[in-house]
């Protein structure tokens, strides 16, 4: 990894993020349970810029728990440990604690760690009593992001300066139809978890969020508890690199669509 992009991560964890002077109790903790290229940011940020919400990050994966390993003289991660420290410092001055989760990124867990699957739900979101589920309608366009993104390695707008000459994306339409069945599956195994749990949810839909923002993001804070917010404009710009539109007339052609 770079030293741009580790201190890119590095940041996303130092005390700059942190919510300054609170020593709240958590009253509240909830889950953006998420698939890449989800829409999941723009929501996260959006809770995250009122200062009313939390600051719900992919503590989970792995560039953010080695961006924070990195600003901890490389002490080991206990997952307990390592979520009781940012509960006290990024939960609101009125309890609000959030994370934001991927479905694989606590399957990556698991795999690490040799534990059950079910062991690190129960770490990791066991506490979240309220889940926002965000999931997108066109599956074939989100595996179409997911694939360029993993290839130029840049996932939100504000990564772009971060993108390498050599990092190109190049069109498989393989490796699309393999995202396309990893989203359906991850997006089911979320839909799966939170009904077993009984826990208290609501479905945000990407397209809808882009089209009405301030009246997707109101609806998410009434879910929350938080009434009459000011929603602020979109603080990410959406990623759309000149290969969007170009893969996804090749992947259709390629199956005689």
């Amino acid at each position: 990894m770079s030293d741009e992009r580790s201190a890119y991560y590095e940041k996303m964890m130092s005390a700059e993020k942190d919510i300054k002077g609170s020593t709240a109790q958590t009253s509240l903790r909830y889950c953006i349970a998420s698939t890449p290229r989800s829409g999941s940011t723009l929501l996260s940020r959006t809770l995250e810029a009122t200062r009313l919400a939390g600051v719900p990050m992919e503590y989970y994966h792995n560039v953010f728990m080695s961006g924070w390993q990195r600003l901890n003289s490389g002490r080991p991660i206990q997952l307990e440990s390592y979520l009781a420290e940012l509960e006290s410092r990024r939960t609101t001055s009125n309890g609000i604690f959030g994370i934001k989760a991927h479905w694989s990124q606590l399957q990556s867990l698991a795999n690490q760690t040799r534990l059950p699957l079910t062991n690190v739900l129960h770490t990791t979101v066991g506490k979240c009593t309220k889940f926002i589920q965000i999931n997108r309608r066109d599956k074939l366009g989100q595996a179409i992001s997911l694939h360029i993104a993993n290839q130029i390695k840049v996932y939100h707008s504000d990564q772009l300066s971060l993108r390498n000459a050599e990092d190109v994306a190049r069109f498989d339409a393989s490796a699309i139809s393999v995202n396309v069945a990893r989203l359906f599956i991850e997006e089911a195994s979320w839909s799966t978890y939170i009904k077993e749990r009984g826990a208290d949810a609501i479905e945000v839909i990407y397209e809808d969020l882009v089209a009405d923002h301030a009246g997707t993001c109101r609806r998410v804070f009434d879910f929350l508890g938080l009434t009459g917010v000011d929603i602020p404009p979109p603080p990410t710009a959406k990623l759309e690199t000149p290969e969007t539109a170009e893969f996804r007339r090749l992947y259709l052609k390629h199956f005689g669509s």
